[in-house]
């Protein structure tokens, strides 16, 4: 089931030992819970096509993230915080797609 609050990962995955048992935690947390979990291919940009279009939105925010690092929030029970640049490039989309969003941007600015 996705909604506006879903949250979308780009997960970075290394070659090591460490990376390879995270790798197949992610396989396996995606297949117990119903997550999308897939190596970045033609498939996934479909999907994420199909996520715009269906949720009415102008993209999809994709969080860059470690799997080391989400595989610690999963077994934290937490969402990692979204970072600077993931903020920052979701107000600048939004300014472009969104006129409302950019005259209000654009007063909440002046003095």
């Amino acid at each position: 089931m996705l909604d506006e609050n879903s949250h979308f990962y780009k997960v970075a995955i290394g070659a090591s030992q460490q990376a390879d048992r995270d790798y197949l935690y992610l396989v396996a947390q995606a297949a117990d819970h119903g997550h999308y979990f897939a190596l970045w291919s033609a498939d996934v940009d479909e999907f994420l096509a199909k996520i715009k279009k269906s949720l009415n939105v102008d993209f999809v925010p994709l969080q860059p993230i470690s799997a080391r690092d989400l595989v610690r929030h999963f077994k934290a029970g937490t969402l990692p915080p979204l970072s600077p640049q993931v903020l920052k490039n979701a107000d600048t989309m939004r300014k472009f797609f969104n006129l409302d969003y950019l005259i209000s941007s654009n007063l909440r600015r002046r003095p």
